[in-house]
């Protein structure tokens, strides 16, 4: 790589040449240790740009906010509330305060979130995003801050992520086939989202591995609230005809408990419904909500563990966890 000499080298400059993270460079620069497979390559970097460490920057930087910003798609959605929760009970026993991003849905707006973050708003980023793009994956290579990345967005292999596994779908269908039998229709969120994608995916397989076309059993909702949920059942013709409904989330399944109830077909003797995430609404919903526990509380809070472990300690080994999904039973289903 060649630059002009009229042009001085940044630490973003650094990051690219070397192949790592912003991150890493700052550590490294900065008198930190970073792991040894790419100390070499930043050294290298740094003396084939000529790279010179800004003093004033590092002053900047050097001043913390006890802040940690927690992203999420929308707070409205009570997942995201529970997962809120669980930041908040670990950082209730610091001096940290939690900065809201209460309402990140598109790629434009996360990366509008991201690029902010370097203006010295907060010391560690907790990041939840229904969207995943290469944009996305590029700006966490220039972010200078420790990040925790909840859900299944693909970053860089220099942040601690916590995803859940596949199976949900599956576990919910294998219930309800063996309980009711008959068919199971499946009310999803957009596919354009992760979850959306994710989620029919492994409807569509698991239908597959009963000999079943499960295209014709799919009802795709705009989006995964309450509103939409009804407006996609409203587009089903005889729904009479299934035996279950497996919803994409707990919003999706309180839609269909309601669109259920005004067609006066009870639930679970006529049609069972089952949703996914276990939220505090699942218990409050009548009947009670069978749901699929992806543990929303402890995910939040293992977040917020590992991001003050990381502010604590920058070279603590990365953390790659999955949650594996537990069903939940209750009177839906």
């Amino acid at each position: 790589m060649t630059r002009s000499t009229k042009t001085r080298a940044t630490m973003h400059d650094v990051a690219r040449e070397a192949n790592v993270s912003i991150a890493s460079v700052s550590r490294f620069i900065n008198g930190q240790t970073v792991r040894e497979e790419i100390e070499p390559r930043i050294t290298k970097a740094i003396s084939s740009l000529n790279f010179k460490p800004n003093s004033a920057g590092r002053a900047l930087r050097a001043s913390k906010t006890q802040q940690i910003c927690l992203s999420v798609p929308d707070i409205s959605n009570p997942v995201y509330q529970t997962i809120t929760k669980g930041v908040q009970n670990i950082l209730n026993e610091t001096d940290y305060r939690l900065m809201l991003a209460p309402r990140n849905m598109s790629v434009e707006e996360n990366l509008a979130l991201i690029d902010s973050l370097d203006s010295n708003y907060a010391d560690g980023f907790i990041f939840l995003s229904l969207v995943d793009d290469p944009r996305i994956r590029k700006a966490f290579l220039k972010l200078s801050i420790p990040a925790v990345v909840i859900g299944n967005v693909e970053v860089h292999e220099e942040v601690d992520t916590i995803k859940v596994s596949s199976g949900a779908v599956e576990l919910a269908l294998t219930f309800l086939v063996d309980k009711y039998g008959g068919d199971v229709l499946f009310l999803n969120g957009p596919t354009s989202t992760i979850p959306g994608r994710n989620r029919e995916k492994g409807f569509l397989e698991a239908m597959q591995n009963r000999g079943i076309d499960g295209t014709k059993h799919v009802v795709e909702a705009e989006s995964f609230n309450v509103d939409a949920g009804l407006a996609a059942l409203a587009k089903v013709k005889n729904i009479s005809k299934y035996r279950s409904i497996i919803c994409a989330n707990d919003l999706l399944a309180a839609a269909a408990l309601r669109f259920l109830s005004t067609l006066k077909i009870e639930v679970p003797n006529k049609i069972a419904v089952i949703g996914i995430d276990n939220t505090d609404l699942a218990s409050v919903l009548s009947p009670a909500l069978t749901s699929i526990d992806y543990k929303s509380e402890y995910r939040g809070e293992l977040a917020a563990k590992f991001i003050l472990d990381r502010l604590n300690d920058p070279t603590t080994a990365y953390r790659k966890i999955s949650i594996a999904p537990e069903l939940v039973e209750r009177e839906s289903a």
